[in-house]
Order: C-alpha cells, then structure tokens, then sequence
C-alpha cells in the first residue's frame, strides 16, 4: 500500500505542476489551488479504499467537489458486456438512475470508449453525440465525459455535469481527466488485490475438500482371509471426481469403484453421499443389483441436472466362492482367470442419476461367477484407459491387458505397481487431463483351503 501512495503522490505531484502552470490567467488561481488540494487529497484517500463500493462513491463525490458540478456519476466497463454499469452517483434521481443510457456502441458512452479520450460539451443540447443524453436529463447543459484507463485497458467513464451552459473549460477537462487516471489505478489495484483474494478463497477451499476427500478413500484396505487388495486414486486437480471404497461385510468384501462427472468441491461432496450410502445400502442388501437400485433413488434426489454418478459394486464370498457384480454405466471389470485369457466384463446398467424412474433398474444387470485361486480383477476408472501421450494416443483398454497378461503369477499390489508403472510411460511429461484409480482384487492361492 505504500508503493501505491508514493506512485500516487509522485503522480498527482506532476499533474499539480503541469496543471499549475497552465493558468491562462492570474484570476484562477485560487480556484486552481483547491483543485490541486482536492486532487492531492484523493492521492492520499484513494489508497486506503479497496472495496469497491466505498471507492466509486468516493471517486464519484469528490468528481463532484473537485469540478464544482451538480451531477456527477460513475460507469464501469467489461469488454464483453453491451452495456456499462452504474456503479455510484451523485443528484441523480431514482427515475434517472433507472433510464440512464448505458450503451457501449452508442451516445456518449460509445464515443468515449471508442475513441479512448475525453469529451467536454459546453452545450449539449447542439452536441449530436449527446442527443439521447439530452433527452434522458434535460436539465444539463455542460458535461465533461473522461475514460479511467489502466494499463491501455478502460475500467469505466466518469462523468460531471452542470446545469448551466458553457461551464466548463480546458482545466476543468485536465484536472477531472488526471483524477480520472488516479481512479482508474486505484480500479486496477483494488481489482488485482480482490482477484488475488478470490484465489486465496478457492484455494482455501479446495485444500479443505481434498483433505475431506482423502479421508474417503480407505486408509489401509481390510483383511478377508483368501481376498488381497490393493488400490490408489489420484486426482488431476486438488479435488477430482474419481472414488473407490473396500468394506467388510461379514466374511465377504464389498468393492466400490466411481466416477462423478463433476469436478472440484462438489465431486468431493457427492463422494462422502455415495460412501454414506453404498455402506449402509451394503450391509442391508446382498444384491449389489439391488444396492444400486436403491443407492440410484437416494443419490438421484440431490445431483445436479447436468450431473452422473458411473459405478461399479462387486462383493467377493471366498468361503463360497464367487463374486458378484452390477455396473452402473462405469468402465468394464478386467478379469483374468488363473487358467485363462484376459477378459473385460460388462454387464448393462446406466449411470447413477441418469434415469429417476423404472428404466434404471429395468437395465441393470447382475453377474455372479466362481472363483479360483490365482483369479485377479481390475477395477479401474476413464482417467487410466483415457490417459494420453504427447501423440494424443490414448491408453486403452487393449494395453491395460497386455500389462495384466504379463502379470499372471503377481500379486494384487505388484499388478497394480506394474499398471502403474506402464500408465507413466504412456503419458510421459503431459500433465494427466482426468483423475485415475486403480483398484485390483486377487483370490489367494489357498483360497479353496478355506472354503473346505
């Protein structure tokens, strides 16, 4: 804050001077020294506000005292909007804040914007740049229209007015022109200062979502004798969309894997509603067919319109062994049988939120299969199968399982370091455009042993 008083104070100095001694006559010069104060009181002012409600007021009251005028307001301008914005003004009444012209192709506004420069009309009633001026206040004669420019970008227009004609004169056009550019600085700084808050603020925020969402994901994966498990998700910014759980039910192990098509705090939000629920809907029913349907009716109330849940339920009895599963428009499940190929499972079922009525459920499928030692399953989300290299070649499917069929004897956490391992390679030095997880699920060799 500093820098910007001494930048302003050096600023308004040289204004001072220049405006100083372009007197025409000796008889100004008292009204020259009160501008000059004016303006060097605003330098001093100007520096502490950053809110911009309390600067536009200011700037616009004291345009008002500085050019002795009985109008003054004040414009802000983005470079995409057709319209300014008033933002501040002074003696205007409520009718007239409402109708004021606020084109930026048009009128005064356009002219100004357009030409970058200042306008001083000492009779607007004969100026045909101020016609729907003239006629939306009537009572003006003489207007001064000055552009507060930053960094060759226009931030707004200020303008003062008179009723009196030919009120104006070349000082008054400098000395409201330089309180103009001081405004325009302070515009910029304060914005700067506002933008750099906001970043703190999501920032702040998405460090607090990606702390919540780590504590979704399991810490450490649970024993079931004859299962190991091995997972990991990474997210390709703070806070991703991709969730995988594993749970205990009983003797048998529950595997989650999802995908919410959004991104940021309300990803992590969605994923603490579909951990809550998947659990709970888990230790109810031992249907996964059934634990989607029902988990689709609940989650289907809070999503967004625009918004889907992918997921993928499997449950795993090693003393049975079997191992049931439903899809909810997620990626297939890559399983590789100890004495077979490499295959990719998908049964039909649409995506959590994409269907509220009978239909869900009218497409879900259900799977059951055996289980045999040395079995493997990999579960996995868009964000690895979709992952790019510096050639735009995706990963695919179709390599994921050459990773998988030279990892036939390894187990769950090798074959999840190897997958990993050749994912890096594809992608190389591009930066990953989606979040990944990898969950892999392997039946022990001595499962069968348990079971007699």
């Amino acid at each position: 804050v500093s820098a910007i008083a001494l930048y302003f104070a050096v600023y308004a100095g040289v204004s001072a001077f220049l405006l100083f001694f372009s007197l025409p006559t000796a008889g100004l010069f008292d009204e020259k020294i009160e501008a000059i104060k004016s303006l060097q009181e605003l330098t001093q002012s100007i520096s502490h506000f950053m809110e911009r409600d309390k600067l536009t007021a200011l700037i616009t009251q004291r345009a008002l005292q500085v050019t002795k005028s009985d109008f003054a307001w004040l414009e802000l301008y983005e470079e995409d909007q057709p319209a300014l914005e008033l933002v501040s003004a002074v003696n205007l009444t409520e009718e007239e804040k409402a109708t004021i012209p606020l084109s930026t192709q048009s009128g005064i506004s356009g002219w100004v914007i357009q030409n970058r420069k200042s306008l001083l009309a000492n009779d607007t009633h004969e100026d045909p740049r101020l016609q729907r001026l003239s006629e939306w206040k009537k009572d003006v004669g003489a207007l001064l229209a000055v552009p507060l420019i930053s960094r060759e970008q226009i931030f707004g227009i200020l303008y003062s007015a008179k009723r009196d004609y030919f009120s104006y004169d070349q000082f008054d056009e400098d000395m409201l022109q330089s309180y103009a550019d001081q405004a325009a600085i302070a515009f910029e700084n304060a914005r700067l200062l506002n933008v750099s808050l906001e970043k703190e603020r999501l920032a702040q925020e998405l460090r607090v979502a990606h702390e919540a969402q780590e504590k979704l994901l399991p810490k450490a994966m649970p024993e079931v004798p004859g299962i190991e498990v091995a997972g990991i998700s990474i997210a390709a910014q703070e806070v991703g969309g991709d969730y995988y759980d594993v749970f205990k039910l009983g003797e048998k192990l529950a595997v989650v894997v999802g995908d919410v098509s959004g991104k940021g705090t309300a990803a992590a939000f969605y994923m603490a509603q579909v951990k809550g629920v998947m659990e709970a809907l888990g230790r109810i029913h031992e249907s996964p067919r059934e634990v989607l349907i029902q988990a689709n009716q609940i989650l289907a109330r809070s999503l967004e319109k625009n918004l889907f849940i992918s997921l993928i339920y499997a449950v795993f009895d090693p003393l049975e062994m079997r191992m049931t599963l439903s899809r909810a428009g997620h990626n297939p499940l890559l399983w590789y049988p100890h004495d077979e190929e490499p295959t990719l499972l998908q049964p039909r079922g649409l995506g959590i939120g994409l269907d509220r009525g009978a239909l869900f459920g009218a497409t879900l499928e259900e799977v059951t299969l055996p289980l045999s030692p040395g079995d493997f399953f990999v579960f996995y989300t868009d964000g690895v199968v979709e992952a790019r290299n510096s050639r735009n070649k995706e990963y695919e499917e179709q390599t994921l399982l050459e990773v998988v069929r030279q990892q036939k004897h390894a187990g769950a956490d090798a074959i999840k370091e190897s997958i990993l391992q050749s994912l890096r390679a594809h992608v190389g030095a591009q930066c990953a455009h989606d979040d990944f997880t990898l969950v892999v699920v392997g039946v022990a060799k001595h499962a069968l042993q348990m079971k007699a």
